[in-house]
């Protein structure tokens, strides 16, 4: 039965799964076949001595089996609602994507919450189990295997078990960073470009704002390399026309790159795409920037970069970040800090769904945590919508009311 079964379930919830893992009674005759291992046997003392003997005994070969036809493996434990497949990987939602060939083949990564590994990881994390031994027995099913069809296996045992902190995982950010650097060289300033026709008629950014942005224009046609490993890369060719603006760490090195696809006749998001804004490289942890001012001087960080561009055309002497998305707000604080700013404003988003507030005040709250300076949560006030961003001020009601609703 696919993991992804179970997973629809409440965690844990249901009685199928329940059955399978068969909690031990208190007697110790039932401890004693509760700690017998499901594949060869093997009597174990304790839940850890069990977990132990899994490790060392069985998850590398097992892992190796697992890894071996990854689609099968994966879409049993993260299910068949994925986003893409190709000969080269597998994508779900969020950053999650599963690498399909090369020596990472059967590896995953989380490009949001910043987390990988092979599929006895994955299965741990769907399950939301520290006992091993359960996550044993359920990567045992997903390989379709008897114990004794395990056991007669001549394999050699993967890695993942036996060494978990490999640097797989670095190398797998560094190929995505330098694709997103590989972007960013190939791009060309923004005065004069589609880019720009985009900010103006369609954002009211004012013109003489746009000098003070890092964005960037990409044009059609222009190439840059996607990196699979350090060494390896593919030729790519940019399709359409995008707005681009750079992602950097607490360091200032870029890490990430966001495009915003633009319709070359219209000069507005390219509607063709219910989806127009593309992230690529590492996002968690770092922040868009919009503008840059002296250090000592006030920061706002915003989730967007029309919205970031919004406010700095109303203050152009302010530090303007993005964290490109709410669940990367307190992400930021490392970027923020190293901006050396005396006060801090977090210009959030007006939204009457009322999970979404209490996200963005959970998310503030953790921001908050990590400052040294002041810092206050804005939203604004639109009179005209029921949600909208600064941008929407700016729009509906020009810079004068941002500077009002803001003051600094």
């Amino acid at each position: 039965m696919a993991l992804n079964h179970f997973i629809s379930f409440p965690r844990l919830g249901s009685n199928a799964w329940i059955k399978f893992i068969q909690r031990p009674t208190s007697t110790s005759t039932q401890d004693l076949i509760s700690y017998a291992c499901s594949i060869c046997g093997a009597p174990c003392k304790s839940q850890a001595g069990l977990n132990y003997h899994y490790i060392k005994r069985h998850s590398g070969k097992l892992s190796s089996y697992l890894r071996r036809n990854p689609v099968e493996t994966y879409v049993q434990i993260f299910g068949t609602n994925y986003k893409s497949l190709s000969t080269r990987e597998l994508r779900y939602a969020n950053g999650l994507v599963v690498t399909l060939e090369g020596k990472h083949r059967g590896f995953w990564y989380s490009f949001v919450n910043g987390q990988g590994g092979g599929p006895l990881k994955a299965i741990s994390h769907a399950l939301d189990t520290a006992n091993f031994s359960e996550t044993m027995k359920m990567a045992l099913q997903i390989s379709g295997l008897k114990p004794s069809q395990f056991l007669d296996l001549q394999m050699e045992d993967d890695f993942e078990a036996v060494n978990p902190d490999t640097s797989i995982w670095d190398a797998t950010k560094m190929a995505r960073i330098n694709t997103a650097k590989s972007i960013w060289s190939a791009c060309e300033p923004l005065k004069g470009t589609l880019a720009a026709r985009y900010l103006i008629e369609h954002r009211k950014i004012p013109t003489q704002t746009l000098s003070l942005l890092f964005f960037k224009f990409l044009g059609p046609s222009k190439g840059y390399r996607e990196f699979i490993d350090s060494d390896t890369y593919e030729t790519k060719t940019n399709g359409n026309p995008a707005l681009v603006v750079p992602v950097q760490d607490g360091f200032g090195t870029l890490t990430g790159v966001q495009r915003i696809y633009l319709d070359s006749m219209t000069g507005n998001k390219f509607a063709k795409y219910s989806r127009t804004k593309f992230s690529k490289g590492v996002i968690k942890n770092s922040a868009a920037v919009i503008q840059k001012a002296q250090f000592n001087q006030p920061l706002i960080l915003c989730e967007g970069p029309e919205t970031g561009a919004s406010l700095a055309a109303a203050f152009p002497h302010v530090s303007v970040l993005a964290s490109l998305s709410l669940a990367n707000l307190q992400g930021c604080g490392e970027v923020v800090k190293a901006q050396s700013p005396s006060q801090v404003i977090v210009a959030g988003d007006l939204d009457d769904n009322v999970a979404n507030q209490e996200l963005l005040r959970f998310h503030f709250q953790s921001l908050q945590d990590q400052m040294d300076v002041e810092i206050r949560l804005i939203v604004p006030c639109c009179s005209l919508r029921k949600h909208g961003d600064w941008n929407d001020i700016l729009i509906d009601q020009g810079i004068s009311e941002i500077k009002r609703q803001i003051r600094l």
